[in-house]
Formats: C-alpha cells, structure tokens, sequence
C-alpha cells in the first residue's frame, strides 16, 4: 500500500499507470484500493460505491473485475454481443452481394433467386428452411454499399410570419339585411 497526495495505490507500478487512463477508471481504482487495503484507512463497500456513484452490488462486481484482470478490468467494456444468431449467414451475403454485381437487380428480384437457390442447394445446411426478406437483401446491399440508403425526408414547415403586424388581415363579416314590416292595426 502506497499513500501519495492522499490516494491510495495498492502497487508502486500503479501510479503511472493510472496516469493514462481516464478520470473514470481512476476513480473505480481508489474505491477498490480503499476497500481492499488494511483497516486504518479502510472504508466500507457502501461507501466506495457512493465514490463512483454506483450500486454496492455494482462495486462488488467491479472489485471481482479488479481482482480477476487488474486495471484492465476498471475499464468500460464492450456490450456487444459475442454471437448474433438471427445475423444472415456469411455466404448467404456473399451469394447476395455476388448476385447484384453480377445481374443488377433490385432487393425483390435477389430475395427470389437467392431464396431459390437456398431451397435446392443449401437445405441441408440448415434445420428449417431459411428465407430472406426483400428488406434484409435491401439492408445487405446498403451494409455493402451497393444502394443508396434512403434518408427520411424532413419535411419544412412554412412560416406564417410578416415582416409587420397586421401585414395581413383576416375577417370574416356577416350582413344581415332585415326587413321591418310593421303589421299595424
């Protein structure tokens, strides 16, 4: 354990570490180190979870990380998935992109000849039969950069200011033209 200018570090080595990486990741290091060194200057889990504004059970987590992987294991991680398995298979887009090279047609017409292609060749690769949409071919084309994706057209609203006040005037007038009969006796 290490005291300088009233942090704590567990290693020597961390000190320059720490130099380089972000604020957020120093500061999950002293909420670690101050939970994990000796009981003078130790605090509780629950407050080193209010250090770095977080769950008690988040600082549990963050500390398994610590000890698991070091520093390394502070930093934000990715929160992609490792497999994607409703992703188009790989030769599947291939076959899609080699298509449109090759014939020129549009999203509909790839999603028919591919689908039958998948239906008499590549069956068995597959427990169900796999169909693509003209939508996912569309997608797959705009991923290869081979159509244009479409943009959502903003639509401008006018204006109905004037450049002076009671520049125009609306009124609507109603006349009624009544007719005095005198009925008299």
């Amino acid at each position: 354990m290490i005291i300088v200018q009233g942090e704590v570090y567990l290693e020597e080595w961390h000190i320059a570490i720490l130099k380089k990486e972000s604020e957020i990741v120093r500061k999950r290091y002293h909420a670690v180190a101050r939970t994990l060194v000796s009981d003078i200057i130790r605090i509780t889990r629950q407050d080193a979870a209010d250090m770095i504004d977080r769950s008690k059970r988040q600082l549990q987590r963050v500390v398994k990380r610590f000890r698991e992987e070091g520093i390394a294991g502070l930093r934000f991680k990715s929160r992609k998935p490792c497999n994607s398995p409703s992703k188009t298979p790989n030769d599947v887009e291939k076959e899609i992109v080699e298509v449109r090279k090759a014939t020129g047609f549009g999203s509909e017409q790839l999603a028919n000849i591919v689908n039958e292609s998948l239906n008499v060749v590549q069956q068995h690769r597959y427990d169900q039969k796999y169909r693509i949409s003209k939508t996912t071919a569309y997608n797959i084309l705009a991923r290869h950069s081979l159509v244009d994706a479409e943009k959502k057209l903003i639509k401008e609203y006018k204006s109905f200011e004037r450049d002076e006040s009671n520049e125009l005037l609306q009124a609507a007038y109603k006349i009624s033209w009544s007719t005095n009969t005198y009925y008299g006796r």
